[in-house]
């Protein structure tokens, strides 16, 4: 090989260890930003009662080192780890403990996260009409040190069109903004006609009213594939923040978790397919929406972030080299600076007894 091939050779070589994903790292990828924790109890409670959204679903507890090994399968370095604390606080849910029981879920996450500290982030849950959820999100971040908090406006039945529900949520982000934690929101409710309308409400009553909230939305604002009441609130987003310069977007994140369905990942009951115009219509509007805003999450259990990174490769119709970009994108300094609360687990071993049995069952009559 003469002198001027031997250039040619590791130029290319220096190429592809600076532009090849994963090329000179350990991890393929950034992370997989919306996936769950679950312990044992809540497990066994999500399989009792949403056997009608989700007929055999196969949901069985999360441990902390069960969700590691599927972040090294797909090659991605960190977690976002949610909490599945808020369904005990869903109005069919009948609980004769409830808020013991809450903070039990949201202390089984503090101590799985706390066993590996530099890869998850924990979030915590809570239902934010709850009487108790304020306190709930202060003993979390300034107790257990939870650095993050998840919001699920299905399961708590929230309606931003209803004001005592405005208002008791607005109070539940200005806290979270006032302790200087992101929130990771399921925003789509149960209404039919849910779309423009609250996206716009949100906006301007919350985002706008609440300097310096951090949040990440998933599902692009719906709750799986890409329907017209996504399509909807993710439109009115993007106008949003196109014709009010006000507004910034540094802090707001969209996730993609579950919205590309592939043929063999649906169940009966929930969203079909996700057809070739909707998906020309997701990649479009990701465009304009900026995919330096948006983040890969895989909504695991319900489907690995190995499989779901298979699913967007083949199904998204971005370029090979966009695709990457999203995949390498990481919220973490947006959301968290510089440096990302974790709990200590000896710290948790020491406190964790607050007057409650943690080797009691959960108090639901079911």
């Amino acid at each position: 090989m003469n002198i001027r091939n031997r250039a040619y050779f590791f130029i290319i070589l220096i190429l592809l260890f600076v532009f090849y994903p994963g090329s000179g790292h350990l991890f393929a990828h950034a992370g997989d930003f919306h996936f769950h924790l679950a312990s044992e109890e809540i497990a066994e409670i999500i399989r009792e009662t949403a056997e009608e959204s989700y007929p055999g679903n196969i949901m069985e507890k999360i441990s902390g080192a069960a969700a590691i090994e599927e972040l090294d399968r797909a090659g991605m370095e960190k977690g976002f780890i949610l909490s599945y604390a808020y369904i005990l606080g869903t109005p069919e849910i009948d609980l004769s403990r409830e808020y013991c029981d809450v903070k039990k879920e949201n202390n089984f996450l503090a101590l799985e996260v706390a066993r590996y500290p530099d890869r998850l982030f924990g979030f915590f849950s809570v239902n934010p009409l709850k009487p108790y959820s304020l306190l709930e999100i202060s003993r979390c971040v300034k107790l257990l040190n939870l650095p993050g908090l998840k919001l699920h406006f299905k399961s708590s039945n929230i309606d931003l069109r209803n004001e005592y529900h405005l208002n008791q949520v607005k109070k539940v982000f200005q806290h979270a903004a006032d302790l200087e934690i992101p929130v990771i929101l399921h925003f789509r409710n149960r209404s039919p006609d849910f779309g423009r309308e609250d996206a716009e409400i949100f906006i301007n009553e919350i985002i706008a009213q609440i300097p310096g909230l951090k949040i990440q939305i998933s599902h692009l604002g719906g709750w799986g594939g890409f329907d017209r009441p996504t399509e909807e609130v993710f439109r009115t987003f993007i106008n949003a923040f196109e014709e009010n310069p006000g507004l910034d977007k540094s802090r707001i994140f969209m996730d993609i978790s579950g919205v590309i369905i592939g043929e063999n990942q649906t169940t009966p009951g929930g969203p079909g397919p996700t057809s070739l115009l909707e998906r020309w219509k997701v990649a479009e509007m990701l465009r304009e929406w900026g995919l330096d805003q948006v983040v890969f999450g895989s909504n695991w259990p319900w489907v690995s972030p190995e499989k779901y990174v298979e699913i967007i490769r083949e199904k998204l119709p971005l370029t090979q080299w966009e695709i990457n970009s999203l995949l390498e994108n990481s919220p973490v300094e947006s959301l968290f600076g510089e440096e990302v609360p974790t709990p200590n687990l000896n710290i948790l071993n020491l406190f964790l007894q607050e007057g409650v049995d943690y080797k009691a069952p959960y108090s639901i009559n079911y």
